[in-house]
């Protein structure tokens, strides 16, 4: 994307998914066009540090699904994908929150 300047914001739309480890979601906005509009995605909580057994000393950084990534998949649509959680492949991780933004500039 161009450097935008002094550009007017025309539209902000912002909201939030619950995503569970490894999955993915579209969600429907309200039409912008995307050569210029941006996404930002952020998350409440992400990978977190817990034991990875009862049996041993070993703190792995496991725990929630992270959010991974996302793109304007069209002028009227978000696609948000959550990753696992890190560390030991055996853990189970909880859901994460997706706050996500798209700012439209005039």
């Amino acid at each position: 994307m161009a450097v935008l300047g002094t550009q007017v914001i025309k539209s902000i739309q912002r909201g939030n998914v619950t995503l569970s480890n490894g999955s993915t979601t579209s969600v429907t906005i309200t039409a912008v066009d995307i050569s210029k509009s941006m996404l930002n995605l952020s998350t409440a909580n992400g990978a977190r540090g817990g034991k990875a057994n009862n049996t041993t000393n070993d703190y792995t950084s496991y725990g929630a699904a992270i959010v991974a990534g996302g793109n304007l998949d069209s002028s009227t649509s978000i696609f948000i994908r959550a990753g696992s959680g890190l560390g030991s492949s055996s853990a189970t991780g909880s859901d994460c929150r997706a706050y996500w933004e798209v700012v439209e500039y005039a």
